[in-house]
């Protein structure tokens, strides 16, 4: 029996390789074919009768124009690589001033969550409709190089020398009114009004797009011969594909009037479409490492791949994978000449920035709150746990080390990579003496003790500073679904990556040597909490001093105090790294900073209009010899 259903052919018009949504009825479709080094594995728009050499002017619509000379279907539509008319979707999600759905990057769950693998609900609203396209944008709310503008035509025109020349689209539509002249007056009349679609992003009946194409084609080849592209700069150059892009708008609100029924849904722009980034080893014999660092200060990570590299086994081979929050070119540039010299190391980043987006697209789906709401938008993202949802994304491996931020290696890791997980266990990881130090506080915090519940023992809370990691026996109990679920306590507030580790790994950790995350006495807070940690585990921190596999410090430790043992070990490694000078200059604002405290708090106490400063200016007169000594005093105790 065959298919009766409509064909319904929408193009996708991709100029480099994009991940793309798995549907019939969505079809790939190379733009500027013509001239491409490479042609991808889809359709390409240099087949058959073709304008794959304007492509440059042309832009998507030379898909547009391969899909209408090519292509025999019921229903033609047009979308983009990034941009795709979304058919169905949740209404709490919000639109941006240009009615577009923001979302990071496709993938698995993005591509479920907008449906663009669901060809029966696709169906479902182009079969019952003559147009489907996106939702109008208000044009008096978006920007211009001229300031906002109250109608789409001064919109367009605001973008003179920059989008478009004014006088080509005065052209295109004395053009337009010869060949069409409804169509002329009706898209005149809608560009003065207040809306716009745009986007050439649009599914049609046939007869309809027919009839659109005939014209858009006609009047951009008179156009063509009107305009002189060759003193154009790359952006003018795209004249044909905006010109387009009035057109087509204003057809559809030419038909609606004529009474087409048309329909408006949003569009879904990703910022990222970038193929999954795989990461299968460089090396069998390779023991692959993630390096986690989310740290605000690039040069700790320097430290911490100093120190692995200083202590490494020359004989065994390593694949580095590290992630990096805000780790720009430059800096990486300098991680990967750090290990020039070793041959047994290769190196790789994951690509953060997109990574650490999609994981804040999702906890936005979810509602779950930022872990504080005091910190600035940029320390917020960094609370958000990446590190569960950075695991189960290396698909291509299947065991992997990962060495926390804020760490230095003291011993190579292959006694950790060497370690058996028995049945049932996924993660072999030391036990996390702050976090238990904090469990027996006289003081404990209400969220570890919610975390206690959780887990059903706190006392089996263990560190993710280093870490050996079962991905197939994780990948097997955990799922994005759960992770999420896993990220919120009952206040709606967001865990670190520790906490939902332990969460979701609760009974599948095997403990190992404390060496692996030796935590020093490095500042006030660590020196009061750690000994609160049971007996046994202080017990064995304090052992593990004497040989620390890793030791792991907070924040500013190894600028400030300077004279501990995790400073000395610090320096040391900071000292064979390229980032030694930004290093001493940070130090020196944490000198500085730390300096200025004293005399901004005398200055709050001792303040003009204060009884103390009445007090104090009669015990110690001005000028007078007390005056001067304790001024004195106070300069050196600023100054320390």
């Amino acid at each position: 029996m065959s298919d009766k259903r409509p064909r319904i052919h929408i193009a996708v018009a991709c100029h480099k390789p994009s991940r793309l949504p798995a549907n019939d009825i969505l079809v790939p479709v190379q733009v500027n074919s013509a001239a491409a080094k490479n042609r991808m594995d889809m359709e390409h728009d240099d087949d058959g009768d073709n304008i794959s050499a304007k492509n440059s002017s042309y832009c998507e619509l030379t898909a547009q124009y391969w899909e209408w000379r090519n292509v025999d279907a019921d229903y033609y539509g047009l979308c983009h690589y990034r941009r795709f008319l979304c058919f169905t979707y949740p209404e709490k999600i919000g639109r941006n001033n240009r009615k577009q759905i923001d979302a990071e990057a496709i993938d698995d769950w993005s591509v479920k969550r907008f449906g663009l693998d669901d060809e029966e609900a696709m169906r479902r609203v182009i079969e019952a409709n003559d147009v489907v396209t996106g939702e109008e944008q208000n044009v008096s709310r978006l920007y211009t190089p001229r300031g906002n503008q109250p109608t789409a035509m001064k919109h367009w025109k605001a973008h003179d020398r920059a989008l478009i020349m004014n006088e080509d689209l005065d052209k295109m539509l004395r053009i337009l009114k010869e060949e069409a002249p409804q169509l002329g007056k009706d898209t005149v009349r809608y560009l003065n009004g207040r809306t716009f679609t745009g986007f050439n992003c649009f599914v049609m009946k046939k007869e309809l797009f027919n009839e659109l194409c005939e014209i858009e084609f006609r009047v951009l080849e008179r156009l063509e011969k009107e305009v002189d592209l060759t003193k154009y700069c790359t952006q003018l150059s795209r004249i044909y594909g905006f010109m387009g892009e009035i057109i087509s708008s204003g057809f559809i609100y030419h038909i609606k009037k004529r009474g087409a029924k048309v329909t408006h849904v949003p569009l879904v722009y990703f910022n990222n479409t970038d193929e999954e980034k795989r990461f299968p080893l460089t090396d069998g014999s390779a023991i692959p490492i993630l390096f986690y660092h989310i740290a605000d200060r690039a040069e700790f990570f320097a430290a911490t791949w100093q120190s692995f590299l200083t202590c490494q086994n020359p004989a065994q081979r390593y694949d580095a994978i590290i992630f990096n929050l805000g780790m720009k070119k430059p800096f990486r540039d300098t991680i990967v000449s750090m290990a020039a010299g070793y041959d047994n190391i290769s190196v790789r980043f994951v690509e953060d920035e997109a990574f650490v987006r999609r994981i804040i697209e999702r906890f936005a789906d979810k509602k779950i709150k930022h872990k504080t709401e005091k910190q600035k938008k940029g320390d917020e993202e960094m609370k958000f746990p990446a590190l569960p949802f950075l695991l189960d994304s290396l698909v291509d491996l299947d065991e992997v080390l990962v060495i926390g931020d804020r760490t230095l290696l003291q011993a190579a890791p292959d006694e950790l990579w060497s370690e058996k997980l028995g049945e049932g266990q996924v993660a072999a990881a030391p036990l996390d003496a702050h976090m238990l130090a904090r469990a027996n506080d006289i003081y404990p915090e209400t969220e570890l003790n919610y975390l206690g519940r959780q887990v059903g023992d706190v006392w089996d809370y263990h560190s993710t500073t280093a870490m050996k990691v079962d991905l197939a026996a994780y990948r097997k109990i955990m799922d994005c679904d759960k992770l999420l679920g896993s990220c919120g306590n009952t206040n709606g507030y967001i865990r670190d990556d520790t906490e939902v580790l332990n969460v979701c790994l609760h009974g599948h950790f095997k403990t190992v040597k404390q060496n692996w995350c030796v935590w020093y006495e490095s500042n006030p807070y660590l020196e009061y909490q750690l000994p609160y940690a049971p007996m046994n585990v202080y017990r064995e921190l304090l052992k593990a001093r004497q040989e620390p596999y890793v030791a792991a410090y907070m924040k500013n430790d190894p600028y400030d105090p300077i004279y501990t043992e995790l400073s000395k070990r610090f320096w040391e490694e900071a000292r064979k790294t390229p980032c030694y000078e930004i290093m001493l200059d940070r130090k020196t604002q944490v000198a500085m900073l730390n300096a200025k405290k004293p005399a901004q708090l005398t200055r709050r106490m001792f303040r003009k209009g204060t009884k103390l400063h009445a007090v104090v200016s009669h015990m110690f007169p001005k000028d007078s010899l007390r005056y001067r000594f304790v001024k004195k005093v106070l300069s050196v105790f600023h100054a320390e």
